[in-house]
């Protein structure tokens, strides 16, 4: 995915500390995603199918840290996050091995709530 944008930026600049990696946060990688019928997935929302999507974006931040990226960011809509419970504990699963973790979330989040 991101890791040989990453490399061919660093090496553009020569320097791979003045690169910052931008990814998708899992809810809205769950978004673009369009489930079969047969998915094991029961939506878009579905918490495993937004857990095996964040799988994914932290082998990326880990194949970004051993390419020797300083600033990797996580960028998450607002209006994708339905809830901040599973929205704080994807997070916490993404970053878990991340030294200084930077979530940037775009939007009102006024409208966002803990599930009842």
């Amino acid at each position: 995915m991101m890791t040989l944008d990453f490399l061919t930026a660093a090496a553009e600049c020569e320097d791979a500390r003045l690169v910052k990696a931008v990814l998708p946060g899992p809810f809205s990688f769950a978004k673009s995603c369009e489930l079969d019928t047969k998915s094991p997935y029961s939506s878009r929302c579905d918490v495993d199918l937004l857990f095996d999507i964040a799988s994914i974006i932290r082998f990326e931040i880990e194949a970004l840290k051993e390419s020797k990226a300083r600033l990797i960011q996580i960028v998450e809509p607002v209006d994708s996050i339905k809830d901040i419970d599973i929205f704080l504990d994807l997070l916490s699963f993404l970053f878990k091995r991340v030294k200084t973790p930077i979530c940037h979330v775009e939007g009102d989040v006024s409208g966002v709530s803990a599930a009842t």
